[in-house]
């Protein structure tokens, strides 16, 4: 017994150390190419599915997938190209959305630092229309230039929100919620205790897709230099 339990564990080892020396020669491989790039490049970033802030964790392994950018890698290379004279540019291709708000915003601050450094930036979309596209369009006002599909949408339909209300469902199988609620704006409680909005989430609410709006209004302006009557009439 002793003799199988210590032959697991070699196994084991033997599988720990060969993942190890996998990723030191994959690593080593990497850093050869990198020191064989051009004298004059244009980065190229496609964003397919969305755009995580962090990257996944997967364990051991996830070191060997081919896996999505996230927003974190993508600001460093960026922050790196802006330094790299042999960096002439930077083409993103935006084919879907599913871009968050404070994702836009992030990289689009990126972006901006990207150009200050004297480098062009373009942007392709496929649409900007698979519902609502206010954080994609806002991040594409980064760019220099902003390239659309001839079949795709713009659907700069300004902010929204919708709430779900579940207290009369709750009352038809018979489940009354019992939450703890402090404040007039601690309206979290309401999607179970109530069966429309209150005022003062209504408030508070709307203050926030306002003042979205004015964020949103302010860049766009300043970035593809419109007066706001314009924007607001387009």
């Amino acid at each position: 017994m002793k003799r199988i339990i210590v032959g697991f564990f070699a196994v084991i080892g033997f599988l720990v150390i060969a993942l190890i020396v996998i990723g030191v020669t994959i690593s080593v491989r990497s850093n050869k190419k990198q020191a064989q790039l051009p004298e004059r490049m244009v980065l190229s970033l496609s964003l397919q599915n969305g755009l995580n802030e962090a990257a996944s964790d997967h364990g051991v392994l996830s070191s060997f997938e081919n896996a999505e950018p996230n927003l974190q890698d993508i600001i460093q290379t960026l922050e790196l190209a802006r330094q790299d004279a042999r960096v002439t540019g930077l083409a993103l291709h935006l084919s879907a959305g599913g871009i968050g708000l404070s994702t836009a915003q992030e990289l689009r601050d990126a972006v901006f630092r990207f150009r200050r450094s004297g480098k062009f930036a373009y942007i392709y979309a496929d649409t900007l229309g698979d519902g609502p596209a206010m954080p994609e369009y806002w991040l594409a006002t980064a760019f220099e230039q902003i390239w659309l599909q001839p079949l795709g949408e713009l659907a700069i339909t300004g902010f929204s929100t919708e709430m779900p209300f579940a207290k009369e469902l709750l009352d038809k199988i018979g489940v009354k919620a019992n939450l703890l609620h402090q404040g007039r704006y601690k309206s979290f409680p309401e999607m179970a205790t109530r069966s429309s909005i209150s005022e003062d989430n209504r408030a508070m609410t709307l203050s926030l897709l306002q003042d979205l709006q004015q964020q949103f209004d302010k860049d766009v302006t300043r970035a593809r230099h419109l007066d706001e009557k314009t924007l607001q009439t387009a």
